[in-house]
């Protein structure tokens, strides 16, 4: 049986507030390369698309679409707390449409493919 195909879609910039700066494709490619490659099971196929600006995060699949606010940040405080929310047919297909390809809503700024 075939692994599933994975898509990772991100902005192209790295950090926040006046530290906010767009990489150039290859470098994210590395940094996916070094960090993701060594966890995928053989024969896994990971797409990385690089959009122009995201601010929400998501876990999407075609069984369910949970908002994740802060993503997959972990915190050190204890009270630290995030609320995920489960969202409804409708609203995961709309957000799939935003960050489609050929979206006129975002920019692609690039995408590659890592094959373990």
């Amino acid at each position: 049986m075939p692994s599933p195909t994975i898509e990772i879609h991100r902005c192209i910039s790295a950090g926040s507030g006046i530290d906010k700066k767009p990489l150039k494709k290859q470098e994210w490619e590395n940094r996916f390369r070094e960090s993701l490659l060594s966890c995928l099971p053989k024969r896994s196929k990971v797409e990385v698309f690089l959009w122009d600006e995201m601010h929400d995060r998501y876990l999407i699949s075609n069984i369910v679409g949970i908002n994740i606010p802060n993503g997959f940040d972990t915190s050190r405080r204890k009270p630290a707390l995030t609320t995920w929310q489960k969202l409804d047919e409708k609203e995961r297909d709309a957000i799939q449409r935003e960050f489609d390809e050929n979206s006129l809503d975002h920019k692609l700024q690039g995408r590659f493919t890592l094959v373990s």
